[in-house]
């Protein structure tokens, strides 16, 4: 998938960033279907994008309601799933990667915060960035052991 692709596909994705704003989950489920749908047709994975759509949108109101909790287990299982069902793995594969993934998810927030200053914020998204590749990392480890 190139570049163009990606950014075609955000047009779909941009409406359910929007109703997830609003609190509207149905029509974010809606949005983000229509996302995968778009994404399926230029990717190699054969999932269902309703299921996709609706675990994409569940990790989004369970990080929302763990926002202020020091526990993220049920936001890195959310990640596994999602994952998982989209690459086509058992989940149980992935928990190193969703956990990098939450990391990441985590110090985007603290990256967003008003309250810190330009270094500290400067200095979330670069540990953001370490955790994604983290992410990307295992998450093709994960991907090569499932299909040994």
């Amino acid at each position: 998938m190139g570049p163009i692709v990606a950014f075609r596909a955000l047009f779909f994705l941009l409406p359910a960033v929007r109703a997830h704003n609003y609190r509207k989950k149905e029509d974010a489920i809606t949005h983000t279907t229509k996302y995968y749908e778009y994404l399926k047709k230029h990717v190699e994975y054969s999932y269902n994008p309703l299921k996709v759509a609706e675990q994409e949108v569940d990790w989004w109101w369970i990080h929302d309601d763990l926002e202020k909790s020091e526990n993220k287990s049920q936001l890195q299982e959310a990640f596994a799933h999602l994952y998982g069902t989209i690459i086509g793995i058992p989940a149980e594969l992935l928990g190193e990667a969703a956990a990098y993934k939450v990391m990441a998810t985590i110090e985007h927030d603290i990256a967003e915060t008003k309250e810190i200053d330009e270094n500290k914020s400067n200095n979330a998204w670069k540990k953001a960035e370490e955790a994604l590749v983290g992410f990307y990392t295992f998450m093709q480890e994960a991907e090569k052991r499932a299909l040994c």
